[in-house]
């Protein structure tokens, strides 16, 4: 998703305008259906013991909102105020206060009226609206397992009646984007990796899944073949056979991203989600001011992997520095003490 990003923006006319910088890469927005299928089995496999336990309800909202409220209302902020300066960049703050305040809480807004993904100032936030409502969601299986399972039914089926009806609107077409279905994915993967039965060779597994997800997400990029919804189906479910392959080949012994630097980058990817783009998009504009463009190639591939190297050495520092000692500053104030030791997710 970084690349894509990095790709496009590098490529665009008003920039470095050199198209093929963005053809690598212009599948990673599939990295989308993937983080909603691991979010589904991060939060099942943390949470799994609470589901049916009322009592839990609360702690699980409080260790859910510090997670994802913290980070976000920070870089937020910190973009707005960058932003203010500049009449280009402040033209592109919403000034409606229920707009305004729809981004700061991560209410589901209609992206026909703001900022074309449905959120202003942080745009790739548009996921995290999705992760809030099943967040939600799940805090109905937490308080009871059969409503949970009643409303998933009664989605399915008004799903299959309205999903394809002519003339959706919003709110339906944010409730009836295919996407929600892969937060369900995720819970499967989460059950069926607690199971004694392993998937055999695993990492085989793990290597066809992974040529399906780019076969799907090259199909969707290049519209080879018009699959429609079953693109996003394809996505979610070669990210299910190898998460579940990954979880096998760990259990059998196998090292999969051990390295230091990739647990730190993968610790702090939440906050390179973040900040990538807005970084991107003001770096572009400094390698302008400076003159980079002048330098042709040379000065296009010196920006962007200054850029890329900017984003993620931000993104470590903003986890360590902030991040972190936030969420446990909030965690050891809000978290009810008598609560068991859960996993973090």
């Amino acid at each position: 998703m970084v690349l894509f990003h990095l790709g496009g923006i590098v490529a665009d006319a008003k920039y470095f305008n050199v198209p093929w910088v963005a053809a690598p890469f212009r599948f990673g927005d599939a990295g989308v259906e993937f983080f909603f299928v691991l979010s589904g089995f991060i939060i099942a496999s943390a949470h799994v013991a609470d589901i049916s336990r009322p009592s839990r309800l609360i702690p699980y909202l409080q260790r859910r909102a510090i997670r994802i409220y913290p980070p976000y209302w920070i870089v937020f902020a910190l973009v707005c105020l960058l932003a203010l300066p500049f009449g280009a960049t402040r033209a592109t703050l919403p000034t409606d206060p229920g707009t305004l305040t729809g981004a700061w809480f991560l209410f589901p807004q209609d992206p026909a009226v703001v900022g074309g993904t449905g959120s202003p100032v942080i745009i790739a936030a548009w996921t995290l609206r999705y992760e809030v409502l099943f967040y939600l969601y799940f805090a109905l299986l937490i308080v009871d397992l059969r409503l949970g399972l009643l409303v998933a039914v009664g989605y399915a089926i008004a799903f299959a009646s309205l999903r394809h009806q002519p003339g959706n609107v919003f709110p339906l077409t944010f409730l009836l984007n295919p996407c929600v279905w892969l937060f369900g994915m995720g819970i499967v993967v989460a059950r069926a990796s607690d199971g004694a039965r392993r998937p055999s060779r695993p990492l085989l597994w793990l290597a066809l899944a992974s040529i399906a997800f780019v076969g799907f997400a090259m199909n969707r990029a290049h519209h080879w073949v018009p699959l429609g919804d079953w693109n996003v189906y394809g996505l979610g479910i070669a990210s299910s056979v190898a998460i579940l392959a990954a979880v096998a080949a760990e259990k059998a012994g196998a090292d999969l991203g051990g390295g230091r630097l990739l647990q730190l980058i993968g610790a702090a990817s939440y906050v390179l989600y973040l900040i990538h783009y807005p970084l991107f998009s003001v770096g572009c504009k400094v390698a302008m001011a400076c003159g980079m463009q002048k330098l042709g190639i040379a000065g296009m591939a010196a920006s962007y992997v200054l850029l890329l190297a900017a984003a993620i050495g931000t993104a470590i520092l903003f986890h360590l520095a902030i991040e972190l000692p936030v969420q446990r500053w909030l965690s050891a104030r809000m978290i009810r003490k008598n609560r068991s030791p859960q996993p973090t997710g």
